[in-house]
């Protein structure tokens, strides 16, 4: 549903790699930044989404990972993650 995913994250399974979906009103519903690295284990990460107007960019300690075209977008005011 429109809303849920502002933004989701899901690991995977047996893994250290994450996918991060925002949900949108156009196309297949998500626009998704699929992260094909996995994470170290032991390590400590800052993980940034910035959820931009025609854009959502992903940042792992500061360093770009995914970008990601935004489509059919309300701003939402207050999300709590």
């Amino acid at each position: 549903m429109y809303g849920d995913r502002v933004p989701g994250v899901w690991w995977y399974a047996s893994s250290r790699r994450f996918h991060m979906t925002d949900g949108s009103t156009g196309g297949a519903g998500n626009d998704e930044c699929v992260v094909t690295t996995e994470l170290a284990a032991a390590t400590t990460y800052v993980i940034r989404i910035e959820l931009l107007e025609t854009s959502t960019r992903l940042f792992v300690n500061n360093t770009l990972w995914c970008t990601e075209t935004r489509s059919g977008r309300t701003p939402f005011n207050t999300v709590y993650v």
